[in-house]
């Protein structure tokens, strides 16, 4: 099974997007928001969007945990990523 990284996963519309996809992938679910200790087991830690190392460290961690798509869920990771897509595909990695 295809493995998919899904950024904000702790927000609302994360929520409704892992639901959706965790049938037809093996889904990582990330965050940038601070999580109670309960919960950090769940959720793979990422920088914010806006952070000049984002791009870099889901880099790191796509290719930690073998993931082929990564779905980002805010505009600041969305525009970070796009800079970053030939380094991606060298990879093997599509950004949704």
């Amino acid at each position: 099974m295809n493995k998919i990284i899904i950024t904000s996963a702790t927000h609302s519309l994360g929520l409704r997007v892992v639901k959706l996809l965790e049938n037809k992938f093996e889904v990582v679910q990330a965050t940038s928001d601070e999580l109670p200790a309960f919960m950090q087991d769940k959720y793979a830690k990422i920088p914010r969007g806006m952070n000049p190392t984002f791009a870099h460290e889901m880099l790191k961690l796509a290719l930690d945990t073998n993931v082929q798509y990564i779905l980002p869920l805010q505009l600041a990771e969305i525009e970070s990523l796009s800079e970053s897509l030939l380094l991606f595909e060298e990879y093997g990695i599509q950004i949704i």
